[in-house]
């Protein structure tokens, strides 16, 4: 990637060009390294592997290339010119820039509309696989579809292979402190009985950590802005990319391990499920809305609040696996990039909480463009919305 990039500056730092085969190179060049790149994948697990090569890699560069000759030599010119500056905000001091940025954006879009099914169903053949069969494990119990405890596709992997960890801060240990089922009030007693605080539990969605960068933001928020304390819950080894199928039928697994880490602490120290709020991003919405059932089943007590950051939408579209209002005492939800998954909208658009929000429109947010390397952009922004809400002092204006 980096000598791809340096390759591209090194093209556009060359003399003025007339060759217009140079030209189309060069903003092939460029086009490829802000869109495209291969991911290899290498495990010893049973899951199917995919090398990150796409079958319509000639048809993506002949696409491309068609169309950058079928523009006149000044506006190849005009393009090169345009990519060698930096700053392409919109300027009123510079409208030809700004024409060329658009036509761009257009060419892009009319490129990538080509590319887009066949992309979608090749990755949807791969990570829409069967998974493990439905399975019971003695700390944590059955999970099946009966029981509103698995998907449709298969249960999750062995709590050993998932490797989930709970991580506990505090404005006096805001670097994390890891939480087990034998230190646990250690760590929490102490805290819960002194100072009644609310407990904020934060779960991250598909390929991301404890180290993410929104997560690191809200957990930070979370200890400046409210008289709490957080649990991060840490499943990467479970949501690790490319395989969503994957994460997605863990998700179950890592509600449940939350829930009976909640049940001991209930069980034996003084917590209120009532003060508990669980923050769930994607699939981690989910995740919380099986820690609220699970909880309920084993105490008969429902979790004080869950609320779904753009909860995701590709196999909970069944009501029956996905968040909902019946899983905590109130749920919230905010709908950034909600819909249809061939439009590569990653979130459930229905409603699925007592109060449902959709910034501006639930589906597509301001400020994020339609390029590859921007493909997560209305997505990941239900996290910054949430953080946002926590750090203003001005409200959010909604319309019912």
């Amino acid at each position: 990637r980096s000598t791809e990039t340096r390759n591209v500056s090194a093209c556009f730092d060359l003399p003025a060009m007339e060759n217009r085969s140079s030209l189309r190179t060069c903003l092939f060049m460029k086009f490829t390294a802000a869109s495209h790149s291969e991911t290899n994948v290498d495990t010893s697990g049973t899951t199917q592997l995919w090398n990150g090569k796409l079958n319509g890699e000639k048809l993506y560069k002949d696409a491309i290339t068609d169309q950058l000759s079928a523009l006149p030599i000044t506006r190849l010119q005009s393009l090169v010119e345009y990519y060698k500056n930096d700053d392409n905000k919109i300027s009123e001091k510079e409208p030809e820039k700004n024409r060329e940025a658009v036509i761009w954006m257009m060419l892009f879009h009319s490129l990538f509309k080509v590319l887009q099914k066949s992309l979608i169903d090749q990755v949807l053949s791969f990570i829409l696989t069967k998974q493990r069969d439905y399975a019971c494990y003695k700390e944590f119990g059955c999970f099946s579809p009966e029981n509103r405890m698995a998907l449709e596709i298969g249960g999750p992997v062995s709590p050993e292979e998932a490797s989930v960890r709970f991580y506990f801060y505090s404005r006096l240990s805001p670097l994390g402190t890891l939480v087990t089922a034998t230190n646990w009030s250690n760590v929490l007693h102490r805290r819960f009985v002194k100072h009644r605080k609310a407990l904020k539990i934060v779960i991250h969605g598909f390929k991301e950590s404890r180290n993410t960068r929104q997560v690191v933001n809200l957990t930070s928020t979370l200890l400046q802005h409210t008289r709490s304390n957080v649990i991060v819950v840490d499943w990467q080894h479970a949501a690790r990319f490319p395989y969503y199928a994957t994460a997605a039928a863990n998700s179950p697994l890592v509600g449940a391990e939350l829930s009976v880490l909640l049940q001991s602490i209930y069980n034996k120290s003084s917590l209120w499920p009532k003060t508990v709020h669980l923050i769930g991003f994607s699939l981690g919405a989910h995740a919380a809305g099986f820690c609220g059932r699970h909880f309920e089943n084993a105490t008969k007590q429902k979790i004080g609040r869950i609320t779904g950051l753009d909860p995701a939408g590709l196999l909970f579209e069944n009501p029956n696996a996905s968040l909902s209002s019946a899983d905590a005492e109130f749920v919230d939800v905010i709908h950034t990039n909600g819909g249809n998954m061939n439009e590569l909208e990653f979130g459930r658009k229905d409603p699925m909480g007592h109060v449902d929000f959709y910034p501006n429109g639930g589906s597509y947010q301001l400020g994020c463009t339609a390029a590859l390397s921007d493909i997560s952009c209305s997505h990941n922004r239900a996290w910054w919305y949430f953080i946002e809400a926590l750090q203003s002092t001005c409200s959010f204006k909604s319309i019912p």
